[in-house]
């Protein structure tokens, strides 16, 4: 029985690390501003909007949320119907 519970201790250690390492991606609203806002959740919305057909041209995937990325998300958003 100690055996069981030792090792539902370490999965948990383990979930709870790897998790730890993802990036918390949208705890922020992104926008334009000066300097540009920057980091790991502009890239991952950057790469999820490059999946969309809609928004073309494909926006530069460098972490830098830019007017180019700004438009993206607009063209997105109007496609998808949450934005009039």
């Amino acid at each position: 029985m100690i055996g069981f519970v030792s090792l539902i201790f370490v999965a948990l250690a383990v979930v709870k690390a790897v998790a730890d390492s993802m990036p918390a991606p949208f705890t922020r609203e992104l926008k334009v501003t000066t300097p540009y806002m920057t980091g790991s959740d502009v890239l991952i919305a950057q790469n999820l909007l490059n999946r969309d057909k809609a928004v073309t041209p494909a926006i530069l995937t460098n972490g830098v949320y830019d007017e180019a990325t700004a438009k993206g998300c607009s063209e997105f958003q109007t496609v998808i119907g949450s934005k009039s």
